[in-house]
């Protein structure tokens, strides 16, 4: 199936521009696809090692140790009593140095010992966390005796005025992973809610839209510290994308030198084996 609907999109693409078909031949060759291992055992083995390369030659590549370990600085501020099961805590983090992200915090109004915790990053949709259907999950969520921390994202909501996702190529041509700044601002973001007092460690979830969709796969593939992965959209492998020009993403979704360790398919099987739920949308 795969195959023929290759040879469909660039039988399509040959009859508008034969070189650009030439060039998708010449990448697709290039690009490896998802090997699953003979047996079980081997699988615990071979994702650790494919962890420890996507952090140290894609994600943080060039970022100095001392920034990749620091813990967040966190500055609370209003709490909103809303009356009705759930309150809202407004607070700040700073992802990277001097880069400081807003962020709710929805608790239970009875907090009793150690209860479900839900990271919700917000992807790329102008009005961020103030966006009524994230304000609806994070309050079902909440009434339903979880905690629901919703994070803002780069150049969205109160982020806006660094909306240009492109910039972070200017750190590529210099040696730095301009995605690590988006990868640190979500492991933070993890931090802040893992280190609450209330929050079961064991029982840490992760979902979002769109590149909510694709913060939610990235980290859950890389940090096991989230047990339940739910990416809405946002995330496919590079193999697909290169045929299907209207969809080739931010620079964040196909950073650079990715491929050079594995693509979006290798990273959704990382999920396993936790549970997972892949939701995809058309419109």
């Amino acid at each position: 199936i795969r195959h023929a609907l290759q040879k469909r999109l660039l039988g399509r693409v040959d009859i508008e521009d034969p070189k650009r078909c030439e060039l998708h031949r010449f990448i697709l060759s290039r690009l490896d696809r998802f090997q699953c291992p003979d047996r079980v055992e081997e699988w615990p083995q071979m994702a650790s090692r494919l962890r420890r390369r996507f952090l140290k030659e894609v994600y943080l590549k060039g970022h100095s140790p001392a920034i990749i370990q620091a813990q967040p600085e966190v500055v609370w501020g209003d709490v909103i009593e809303t009356g009705k099961g759930y309150r809202i805590r407004k607070l700040r983090y700073e992802g990277y140095p001097g880069m400081w992200i807003p962020a709710l915090l929805y608790e239970p109004n009875k907090l009793d010992g150690k209860i479900p915790a839900v990271l919700n990053p917000n992807g790329h949709h102008a009005g961020g966390k103030a966006m009524d259907y994230k304000q609806a999950r994070c309050i079902n969520l909440a009434k339903r005796g979880m905690l629901a921390l919703n994070t803002e994202f780069i150049g969205m909501g109160e982020l806006v005025a660094s909306r240009d996702h492109f910039r972070i190529g200017h750190m590529d041509i210099c040696g730095k992973a301009g995605v690590g700044i988006f990868y640190l601002a979500l492991k933070r973001a993890l931090d802040v809610l893992v280190n609450h007092p209330n929050c079961d460690k064991d029982r840490v979830a992760m979902t979002g839209l769109s590149g909510g969709g694709w913060q939610t796969a990235v980290l859950s593939a890389l940090d096991e510290r989230v047990k339940v992965i739910v990416p809405v959209a946002g995330h496919s492998p590079v193999w697909q994308r290169v045929s299907c020009m209207a969809d080739i993403g931010d620079l964040e979704q196909i950073p650079s030198d990715l491929c050079t360790v594995a693509d979006f398919d290798v990273m959704t099987a990382l999920f396993a084996p936790r549970p997972t739920l892949l939701i995809y949308n058309l419109n």
